[in-house]
């Protein structure tokens, strides 16, 4: 890097090295450098996505979202993060869309089916909560303590004690 101020590989893995140390500064910075060199850089994009919706800066993360949408249409990762950041944000008709396009692409993906039900509980849909939940509870191989909650919550509001109270154990 300091031979080539402009060499994307090498900004990349600094990007890369300081994400693995920690150093969130550093790490922005050379992602910052290589999206003005290199707007569709899928790493670096991905790079700079994680730290914005960490920071809860979901409208600012948009934009990079829908940039890599448009050139890479069925990576799973971008649909995720789509349905995320709109579900955040309560445009739940979007979200929806992106979840369900998400669960087509990636049968084994419960936590579209976890964000459906989410999405489904809000709109007071609990049908549609209940058949969601049980789905991604179905669908999922490690802990799915939020998949089981949902449900409960779903039979609770529903007025299901007894199922309720077995969803919650």
């Amino acid at each position: 890097f300091e031979k080539d101020t402009v060499h994307l590989k090498a900004i990349t893995i600094l990007a890369k090295s300081f994400k693995k140390l920690k150093d969130i500064d550093s790490t922005q910075l050379f992602v910052d450098k290589g999206l003005v060199l290199s707007p569709n850089h899928f790493e670096l994009n991905q790079l700079k996505i994680n730290q914005l919706f960490k920071d809860k800066k979901y409208k600012e993360t948009l934009p990079f979202l829908l940039n890599i949408d448009s050139l890479h249409k069925k990576d799973t990762y971008i649909t995720n993060a789509l349905g995320k950041v709109y579900y955040n944000l309560d445009s739940l008709d979007t979200s929806k869309k992106y979840f369900k396009k998400l669960s087509s692409i990636d049968s084994e993906d419960y936590k579209a089916n976890t964000y459906l039900g989410h999405i489904a509980m809000k709109e007071k849909d609990y049908k549609a909560a209940m058949i969601n939940y049980t789905i991604a509870t179905y669908k999922g191989q490690e802990d799915r303590d939020e998949e089981y909650y949902g449900l409960a919550t779903m039979y609770y509001e529903t007025r299901k004690p007894r199922r309720a109270m077995k969803a919650f154990e």
